[in-house]
């Protein structure tokens, strides 16, 4: 069976919609939570010197859609409704539209296999996709989510109404990253995906 990569970090993007669709009242703290992304954030907002920033945006203690009370509400039945979310891919390419990161054909085939990995549980997605031309963004050193904040302004599309993922080269480390979902607001631009092509191919 494949399943992709695009399938594990969509799984993040389903975490933030069905934890910002209910009522975020305060829920008790079921253990301690521990992270490294408030030391992320301080290589990037070195102002911070307390770490305050980072312990209420970066790494939060309450995660309202892992409490259990909260999280089996969506647990998978025989015949769940359809749920549908819309995706917004950009593809990075220079600055003249040479080079794109990945075909605009390649990002539909892995939505193909997307919505065959999620099919079983009654959740699809349709997308839209853009050439977005930047060489800066094109390869791009991303040692954090938070380092990508001024690309996400830059790029992202009405982020409260749809997923945006940049498709992109991503160096030092490489990775792809996603937000916490609990990170700040899930429908602005602190959410989204960055894919990067160490995954996405």
């Amino acid at each position: 069976l494949k399943i992709s990569a695009l399938t594990c970090f969509l799984a993040v993007a389903f975490q933030i919609v069905i934890g910002a669709t209910g009522i975020r009242a305060a829920e008790p703290l079921l253990a301690p939570f521990v992270c490294n992304h408030n030391q992320l954030r301080q290589e990037f907002y070195p102002e911070d010197s307390e770490g305050s920033l980072a312990e209420a945006q970066a790494c939060p203690q309450l995660f309202t859609c892992s409490v259990p009370t909260r999280r089996h509400l969506w647990r998978v039945t025989s015949n769940p409704p359809p749920i549908y979310i819309r995706l917004m891919f950009h593809i990075i390419a220079e600055d003249d539209g040479s080079n794109p990161a990945v075909t605009p054909e390649f990002v539909d085939s892995q939505v193909v296999q997307l919505n065959a990995d999620y099919l079983p549980y009654g959740i699809q997605f349709f997308h839209y996709t853009r050439i977005y031309n930047s060489t800066e963004y094109r390869v791009f050193p991303a040692p954090s989510f938070f380092s990508a904040d001024q690309m996400k302004l830059d790029v992202y599309l009405d982020p409260h109404l749809q997923f945006n993922i940049i498709v992109t080269e991503l160096t030092n480390p490489g990775n792809s990253w996603a937000p916490n979902p609990d990170l700040g607001d899930p429908y602005g631009f602190g959410a989204g995906l960055m894919m990067s092509l160490v995954q996405f191919d």
